[in-house]
């Protein structure tokens, strides 16, 4: 397989399935997952083996943690 083979077979694998209503929202949705699939190709190149399904976790439990933190209020 080429690299355009594995890029399309790993960003069907977890894609988002929502539908949106605006004509742009396709372009977005598929432009976030090409980089997340981009982002896990190289961390598992430099750090080892990490799932695609457990790199996509760790990105969202990191990013609702720091939503979290921003969001408490400060004294």
């Amino acid at each position: 397989m080429g690299g355009v083979d594995l890029l399309d077979r790993f960003l069907s694998s977890y894609g988002p399935k929502i539908k949106g209503k605006k004509w742009w929202w396709p372009f977005f949705t598929n432009t976030l997952n090409m980089a997340v699939v981009a982002a896990w190709r190289i961390h598992r190149e430099m750090n080892g083996h990490m799932s695609q399904l457990d790199f996509l976790r760790d990105i969202v439990m990191c990013l609702m943690k720091s939503e979290r933190l921003e969001s408490l209020p400060t004294p």
